[in-house]
């Protein structure tokens, strides 16, 4: 047992066996069944995001094992889950836009929009839209801008619709 008040945990791209030792319901891939705020059912002290959440991004759809997802389901899960510790009012997670961007190697990349995967760009645009998320949209700041910088980057890029 870990005596914690608060416990961040990031495990990569598969549904960590620790959330094993947390009480709730699980899906088929062993992650966690969470609410609309992202609460673990049936653990109301703890709050799931990324790989380890099986979440709804929109009415229907569960969010997948992706950085897409996971980026976002960490922003509103430490969101409430800070909120939560203060007696705040909690948001519902919402993720109702859905893209995909698979490189597929020399021949270039391929990048769809919506659940429906409609193909918007391919090879070579396809490649440069890949490299632009990989390079830019999911990279933390470089130390070098400096911690004011930093913060003031991540401060921006944390903003949640309320």
């Amino acid at each position: 047992m870990i005596k914690t008040y608060t416990v961040v945990l990031a495990t990569g791209m598969t549904s960590s066996p620790l959330t094993r030792f947390i009480p709730g319901e699980y899906d088929e891939y062993g992650r966690l069944k969470v609410g609309r705020d992202l609460r673990v059912i049936g653990s109301e002290a703890v709050f799931a995001a990324g790989d380890t959440a099986h979440a709804l991004a929109d009415d229907i759809h569960p969010t997948y094992l992706s950085c897409q997802h996971a980026l976002e389901l960490g922003r509103y899960a430490g969101h409430n889950a800070l909120h939560d510790l203060v007696g705040c009012e909690l948001i519902p997670y919402r993720q109702a836009f859905y893209a995909t961007c698979v490189d597929l190697g020399p021949w270039g990349a391929l990048f769809t929009t919506g659940w429906d995967r409609e193909v918007r760009k391919t090879r070579h645009e396809g490649k440069a839209m890949k490299q632009q998320i990989n390079n830019e949209w999911i990279y933390p700041p470089s130390p070098a801008i400096g911690k004011v910088e930093i913060f003031r980057h991540i401060a921006l890029s944390a903003e949640i619709d309320t």
